[in-house]
């Protein structure tokens, strides 16, 4: 079965499907590890214009915080779906077609964990998520039925490792100077800069770009390798 790069990430909405569901009976869209925008540094959105460029060496997880505190990604889990098609287009993982079944319908696709988490990942949040993929396959053959059982079993799991990636990469802003804390008497309170703004404005473009994307003229042009990190950044930002 040959997989282009459009098939790939049918398969992997479709697959999702009901673990997304899933999630969701468990996981409320609060802000949690969030930080406070300033006055001057929000940003109205129909001014920001199309952002057509996407930095090879961003962190998804750093550009996931910002959008989601920014409120223009609304699913906590939206970083699973684009780390999976990430790893997809990479060769990681493999899509394929169910060999236990007779049809072809995108619902009896099977994901191949082809990776190994220790010499794959230098992040150590991708190789937990790796690592729980594989526990729920059991075998490294992972069908949809066993991403949603095991995602209705282990929900706390998964809640921890979405909130330890906002909690890191706040931590991360922090040593990088782009959020400041401040104390009050009530507790701390975190505060984004100018960097942070610079960065949503960016993310917000290219949310606006991809968006329209079906109706620029500029879109036959596209190389392909672009074209594939157009789609992980379509998932990320919803």
């Amino acid at each position: 079965m040959v997989i282009t790069t459009e098939t790939i990430i049918i398969l992997i909405w479709e697959f999702l499907t009901m673990f997304i569901i899933a999630l969701y009976l468990y996981f409320e869209p609060t802000k949690i590890y969030n930080f406070i925008i300033l006055k001057n540094d929000r940003i109205k959105k129909k001014d920001v214009q199309y952002n057509r460029n996407i930095d090879i060496d961003e962190d998804l997880f750093s550009e996931y915080y910002i959008a989601y505190n920014y409120g223009f990604i609304k699913k906590r889990n939206d970083i699973i779906g684009a780390i999976l098609l990430k790893w997809a287009i990479t060769g990681v993982i493999k899509i394929d077609k169910n060999p236990h079944k007779n049809n072809i319908k995108n619902e009896d696709c099977i994901i191949v964990l082809k990776g190994n988490p220790i010499k794959t990942f230098k992040d150590k949040r991708e190789r937990t998520l790796y690592n729980m993929l594989y526990d729920a396959s059991k075998d490294g053959i992972l069908e949809e039925r066993e991403f949603v059982e095991w995602g209705y079993n282990n929900h706390k799991k998964l809640a921890e490792w979405l909130n330890n990636v906002l909690k890191e990469e706040r931590e991360i802003f922090i040593k990088e100077g782009k959020i400041k804390p401040i104390k009050k008497i009530f507790g701390v309170v975190y505060v984004s800069t100018s960097e942070i703004k610079d960065k949503a404005i960016k993310l917000i473009g290219l949310k606006k770009f991809l968006t329209d994307y079906t109706i620029i003229n500029e879109r036959q042009t596209t190389e392909v390798v672009l074209f594939e990190k157009y789609l992980i950044y379509a998932k990320l930002l919803g």
